[in-house]
C-alpha cells in the first residue's frame, strides 16, 4: 500500500497534505519519503514556506532533529530548517531550535553538520535576537578543524556563517578569535572564502577598527592589495577598500609606505571597474588620503587619478549644463535649513567633488599650479554654480576652502595664474552668487563669508 502511494506522489504544492500524512506514520520509510519530498517542494519557486508552516508540521521536523540513530531523517529535517530559515528566520526562534542546531554542528555526519551551520548562518545573517552563545564556539571549532583539510564546500559554509556572526555583537574574546581565523582565510586560494573573509573584516572595522589594527589586519590588507589587486573583482575589492577606508581614519601608516603603489591601486580600480559602489569608495579614500600626504597627491597626479576625477566631473557638468540651458524657466532660488539635509547620502558626484576639493585644500605651491593647469578651477566653480542641481553644504564649503587655499598659497609666490583662471564670467559669478546669497546652494553659516573673502581677492 505504502509503495503504491509513494509512486503516485508528485513533487508539487498540492502534494503537501498527503506528504504530511506520511510523516505522522510510524513507518520510518514513509516518514523519510514524506519529509524528503517536502524538502524538495521547499525548493520550488516561489517557495511555499507559508503552506508548510501553516500545516503545523514544523513540530514534527523538530522531533526528527533529535533522531541521532536515524541520520537520514535527521538530515532531511535540518535541511528543511535550512530552507525555512532563509525565508522565515523567526521560525527558528519560535520553536527554540537553536540548541539542537548547535549540537548538530559537531555531528559525525558531515552533511548534517553542514546544514546545521548553514541554518545558523541564516539566523545570524538576519540579525535575529537570539541567545545561544554556544553557536559561535561550535562553528569556530568546526572551522578550525577544516583549515588545511580538503573540504572546500564545508570551508565555504563555515566561513560564510562566521562572517554573518560578525554582523552582530561579539564579545572581545570572540572578536579576537574571529580576527585570528579571518587572517588565515584571507590567504586562502579559494576566492569565495576570501570574499567572505573580506566582508567579515569589513563588518568588524565598523566600530572595532582598533582590533584589526592591533592584530595586523591593516598590514595584511595592504600587502594583499599591493600584490593581488589586479586579480580581485568588485566582490572582494569593495569590502577590502571599505576596511581600508575605516583603517585610514585611525592609522594610514601601512598604506602610505608605498604611495606610488597605493595610487596605482586606486587608479586601476577606478579605470577598470564600472561598479558605482567601488567608485564612491575610491573617491572617499582619495578624500581621506589627500589630507595626510602631499607625496601621495603627487603620485595621484602622475598616475592620472586626478585626470580621471576631473573627467568624470566634466561629464556631469556637461550633462547638467545642457539640461540647464534647455530649461525655459530659470530654476527658483531656494534656501533650505541644514537640518533638512539627509545625512549619509551616497552620491557619486558628491564624493567625487569632495575628493577634488580636499585635494585642492591641502597642496603646496607647485602642485597648485599643476592642478590649475589641468582645469580644476573650472570644476570647482561649476560645483558652486546654479547649474549644479545638487549643492550639498559640505561640498560647497569644501570647494570654497580649496579655492581659498589656492589663492593663499599662490599669494606668497605668483597668484596671477590662479587669478587668470577666474577670468571666465561664469566662474566669478558662481562665487559672487554665494557671496550675495543668491544661489541654489543651501546657505549655512560661514559659506557666505568664505565666498565674500574669495570674491574680494579676485580682480
Amino acid at each position: 500500500m505504502a509503495v503504491v502511494q509513494k509512486r503516485e506522489c508528485k513533487i508539487e504544492v498540492a502534494s503537501i497534505p498527503r506528504l504530511i500524512t506520511y510523516m505522522w506514520q510510524t513507518d520510518a520509510d514513509l516518514q523519510l519519503f514524506g519529509i524528503k519530498h517536502l524538502r524538495q517542494i521547499l525548493y520550488l519557486e516561489p517557495c511555499p514556506v507559508e503552506e508548510i508552516i501553516s500545516s503545523e508540521i514544523v513540530p514534527r521536523f523538530v522531533e526528527f532533529l533529535h533522531l541521532n540513530d536515524h541520520q537520514e531523517l535527521q538530515f532531511e529535517a535540518v535541511s528543511c530548517f535550512a530552507i525555512i530559515s532563509s525565508e522565515r528566520p523567526k521560525v527558528i526562534d519560535l520553536y527554540n531550535i537553536l540548541p539542537v542546531l548547535v549540537s548538530l554542528v559537531s555531528s559525525p555526519c558531515a552533511k548534517i553538520s553542514n546544514e546545521a551551520i548553514y541554518t545558523l548562518g541564516n539566523v545570524a545573517g538576519n540579525h535575529l535576537n537570539w541567545n545561544c552563545s554556544g553557536a559561535f564556539d561550535a562553528v569556530v571549532a568546526r572551522l578550525n578543524a577544516l583549515l588545511g583539510q580538503e573540504e572546500p564546500f564545508m570551508l565555504k559554509v563555515c566561513s560564510w556563517t562566521l562572517a554573518n556572526f560578525c554582523k552582530g555583537v561579539l564579545t572581545s574574546d570572540q572578536r579576537a578569535e574571529a580576527i585570528t581565523i579571518f587572517k588565515q582565510l584571507l590567504n586562502e586560494q579559494d576566492y569565495v572564502v576570501v570574499t567572505f573573509a573580506c566582508w567579515a573584516v569589513s563588518d568588524i572595522s565598523n566600530g572595532q577598527v582598533h582590533s584589526l589594527i592591533e592584530n595586523g589586519i591593516g598590514s595584511q590588507l595592504a600587502d594583499l592589495l599591493k600584490n593581488n589587486y589586479r586579480n580581485y573583482t568588485p566582490s572582494v575589492l569593495i569590502p577590502m577598500l571599505l576596511t581600508l577606508l575605516n583603517i585610514l581614519k585611525e592609522d594610514d601608516s601601512e598604506f602610505l609606505t608605498s604611495p606610488k603603489i597605493m595610487s596605482d591601486i586606486l587608479m586601476y580600480v577606478l579605470s577598470r571597474n564600472n561598479h558605482k559602489g567601488l567608485h564612491n569608495i575610491i573617491y572617499k579614500i582619495i578624500s581621506d588620503l589627500a589630507v595626510t600626504s602631499e607625496i601621495l597627491i603627487q603620485c595621484m597626479l602622475d598616475s592620472k587619478i586626478i585626470d580621471a576625477l576631473l573627467y568624470y566631473l566634466d561629464l556631469v557638468a556637461e550633462r547638467n549644463t545642457e539640461a540647464w540651458n534647455a530649461a525655459k524657466v530659470p530654476k527658483k532660488v531656494f534656501v533650505i535649513r541644514v537640518d533638512d539635509i539627509k545625512e549619509g547620502e551616497d552620491d557619486e558626484t558628491d564624493e567625487a567633488a569632495l575628493a577634488l576639493a580636499h585635494l585642492i585644500s591641502n597642496v603646496r605651491f607647485d602642485l597648485v599650479r599643476e592642478l590649475v593647469e589641468r582645469g580644476c578651477i573650472k570644476q570647482l566653480c561649476y560645483l558652486l554654480s546654479k547649474k549644479n542641481p545638487r549643492q550639498h553644504p559640505g561640498v560647497v564649503a569644501a570647494c570654497l576652502d580649496g579655492i581659498l587655499n589656492m589663492l593663499n598659497v599662490a599669494k606668497s609666490f605668483d597668484k596671477s595664474f590662479v587669478i587668470e583662471a577666474f577670468e571666465d564670467d561664469d566662474y566669478s559669478s558662481s562665487i559672487m552668487d554665494l557671496a550675495m546669497e543668491e544661489c541654489n546652494c543651501v546657505i549655512v553659516e560661514g559659506i557666505t563669508t568664505k565666498a565674500t573673502t574669495i570674491f574680494n581677492m579676485l580682480p
